[in-house]
Order: structure tokens, then C-alpha cells, then sequence
């Protein structure tokens, strides 16, 4: 609940009087805690089930000649990270998965919305590329990282903004703040704490 104290000043001796009263004030604040999205789009084929802010997993199907897609998500709060959407996206032959993280302003609650797009041999499951491990977690140091897809690893901070990318197996975060930070490889994330 807010409270506002609105308090009426006069320096010319109460000669002018103070207003009658002050009403009708609507205030929107958003909520720190937001980590919802507000809209899920794909360029190529169509969300299964449709859009809806608290569905967390969508199926497309797309053809065998659409070797890319971009995925658009807006968060209900404008101050809430994305990582792993608004850009395009490489598609393998059959199930492709990608994860869209959604996280809160205040970096407390984190959402995770899942596509999995399928191209072209529709109803071929194929294994998820890309998934790895990370140790220690939290760290002071060196995460240490098991890739056996040997795919991109990408390191976020906590505005969601892009700040090192490697192929090797370890990322040397003492050089870097105190907080919470964000390993993608492909559609898969991992949350990293550096203390």
C-alpha cells in the first residue's frame, strides 16, 4: 500500500487559501517482482497453445526451409530482463528448444518460458542440443563448464545485456561485481551466482 502526504504551503501571510480538496489521483506503478511476459511472438509459424502470460510452454511447427527464427517477447514490466528472445535464431532439422528467461526487476523471480520449434519432419523428436553443466555454483572465481555440444557459451548480466562469449570450457568471473549473472548455450540457461 502507498501512502502520499500532500502538504499546502502559503508564504503570503494566508491571504490565498489552501485548495478545497485534492482527489481523482490514479497512480501505476509497476511491480518489482513482474517476471511475467505480456506478448510471445514467433516470425515463422504459429505459438501452440496461443499466447497466455502464465502458459510456460509453446510448440511451432515450422517447414523444412526455414532455417531461422526470430522470437519476440515483451515483459509485462519494462524493467524486466529478457535473455534468449528478440533476435533470431539457427533451426536444426526437427525439435529445436529455446528457453526465454524473464527476470524481475529486482532480480528475485525469475520465469522461464519454453518453445520448442520443430522444423519440417514434424513429430521426429530429435535430442536437445546444447545442454551443460556449471560448477562451482555459487563462485568467487572460475565457473568451470561441461559442454559436450562444444556450442557457444554466452554470459549475461543482470540488465540482460550481453557481456562475453567463449567456446572454452571456463569463464574467470573475478574480474566482474558481486550479483547474479546468466549462461546461455543455444536455448538452454543457467543462473550463475559470483560472490
Amino acid at each position: 500500500m502507498l501512502r502520499f502526504l500532500f502538504v499546502w504551503h502559503n508564504d503570503n501571510a494566508g491571504q490565498i487559501q489552501p485548495p478545497v480538496a485534492i482527489d481523482n489521483i490514479q497512480i501505476q506503478r509497476s511491480e518489482p517482482y513482474d517476471a511475467t511476459l505480456n506478448s510471445l511472438k514467433v516470425s515463422q509459424g504459429t505459438l501452440s497453445p496461443a499466447f497466455n502470460p502464465q502458459q510456460y510452454k509453446y510448440t511451432v511447427d515450422v517447414a523444412g526451409n526455414v532455417s531461422t527464427i526470430y522470437l519476440e517477447a515483451i515483459p509485462n514490466n519494462s524493467r524486466a530482463a529478457i535473455i534468449g528472445a528478440n533476435e533470431y535464431f539457427e533451426l536444426n532439422k526437427g525439435a529445436n528448444t529455446f528457453n526465454i528467461l524473464v527476470i524481475s526487476e529486482d532480480w528475485n523471480y525469475i520465469n522461464t518460458y519454453k518453445v520448442v520449434v520443430n522444423r519440417g519432419n514434424v513429430g521426429i523428436d530429435s535430442p536437445e542440443a546444447g545442454t551443460f553443466n556449471v560448477y562451482p555454483n555459487p563462485t568467487s572465481g572460475i565457473v568451470y563448464i561441461e559442454n559436450p555440444a562444444g556450442t557457444e557459451i554466452q554470459l549475461y548480466n543482470s540488465l540482460g545485456e550481453l557481456i562475453f562469449k567463449t567456446k572454452e570450457n571456463q569463464i574467470d568471473l573475478s574480474g566482474y561485481l558481486n550479483g547474479v549473472y546468466v549462461l546461455r548455450s543455444g536455448g538452454n540457461i543457467v543462473k550463475v551466482i559470483k560472490k
